[in-house]
């Protein structure tokens, strides 16, 4: 049997030389639309999409620079969506840490009377003194009840465990707890 092989061979010529720019440029003409979708159905926004993109590309040229001598990612697109999601998950740790800055033209560029401010903490004072004896008043076990459950975030099962009852008798404390502050409280709106 004789081999055809030479019908597949590649015709010798220059290999084609391409330098990791040449890559990133074609990586992201193949992939940047894709991404800033990516991003825009985790952020809601357009614009923080296209910078999340652009940085995810420039953490991308970072690390193929690092690693010049070998392949430093082996899968581009999947590396690129990855490090979309931790500057998104990073943007939100920031956010929740500093809470929620003001647009600029919410901004008061007058300056503001505390007058209203110290107003506001004395009537405030003066609800909690009223709350606390109002939530003195009740019943023990109706005012442990409701302040695991309202204040501790404990569940009905958890503070029946504690208290010893049933979760139905621990709903029964605090509808009968909130029944009375609510008459105690006729101003309370919560």
């Amino acid at each position: 049997m004789k081999c055809n092989c030479g019908s597949f061979r590649k015709p010798l010529g220059r290999p084609q030389i391409r330098s990791p720019m040449t890559d990133l440029d074609a990586l992201y003409s193949d992939h940047a639309n894709t991404l800033r979708q990516f991003a825009y159905r985790r952020t809601g926004d357009a614009d923080m999409a296209a910078d999340l993109v652009q940085e995810a590309f420039a953490k991308y040229a970072a690390t193929v620079e690092q690693h010049a001598d070998r392949p430093a990612v082996e899968q581009p697109q999947s590396f690129l969506r990855r490090t979309i999601v931790n500057l998104v998950i990073d943007g939100v740790r920031r956010r929740g840490r500093r809470g929620r800055t003001p647009p600029m033209d919410e901004l008061a560029f007058e300056p503001r009377d505390h007058a209203p401010l110290q107003e506001q903490q004395t009537a405030d004072r003066q609800h909690v003194v009223i709350l606390r004896s109002a939530l003195a008043a009740l019943p023990a076990r109706e005012r442990d009840a409701l302040i695991m459950n309202r204040v501790h975030g404990k569940t009905h099962a958890q503070i029946a465990a504690e208290m010893n009852v049933s979760p139905s008798m621990v709903s029964k404390y605090i509808m009968n707890a909130l029944r009375k502050l609510k008459r105690q409280l006729p101003d309370a709106t919560s």
